[in-house]
């Protein structure tokens, strides 16, 4: 099994190392790219595997979780996003959607991104989780307090995949 680490600041959150073993890897790898940034991910083995692993038996293991039980409506997607040339690409700062109850984030490809900046209530920068293949953060959304954004000023296309319970 894998290690996971739990923070506090500046909220709750974990992040896991070596997510993904070998054989998902290389089918998230393999996804076909239809020029889309966001696709909705059909294959069974990758999303059983989220719902193994990251379901909310986990999360209320690891994580603070005070909402209703969710009504079984979770997806995950694969994120690619194409950095402009002279500008490179940026979400900005929000938090998470009230639909989202947890958000999991694992990092794909390049080896080396900007990973995704946390920020405290006040939106003042508070933490980096720094980029790196194969992490996964993860963080049980609430407004006003999960502040965060992301940005990718590599060359190469920024791959994660994103699985969320609703």
């Amino acid at each position: 099994m894998f290690d996971i680490q739990k923070f506090t600041y500046p909220y709750e959150h974990l992040i896991i190392d070596n997510f993904f073993p070998q054989n998902i890897l290389d089918k998230i790898l393999n996804l076909p790219n239809h020029g889309k940034r966001v696709m909705r991910i059909e294959d069974p083995e990758i999303f059983n595997y989220f719902e193994d692993n990251t379901g909310i038996d986990f999360i209320k293991k690891h994580l603070t979780y005070n909402k209703k039980e969710p009504n079984g409506s979770s997806y995950c997607e694969i994120a690619r996003c194409e950095p402009d040339p002279d500008r490179g690409y940026i979400y900005g700062i929000h938090d998470e959607h009230l639909k989202k109850k947890v958000s999991t984030v694992v990092y794909i490809d390049p080896q080396y991104g900007s990973g995704t900046i946390l920020y405290n209530e006040h939106k003042e920068l508070a933490k980096l989780v720094t980029w790196k293949p194969n992490r996964a953060f993860i963080f049980v959304g609430k407004p006003g307090v999960t502040w965060h954004d992301y940005g990718h000023w590599e060359p190469q296309t920024r791959v994660s995949v994103n699985y969320f319970i609703k």
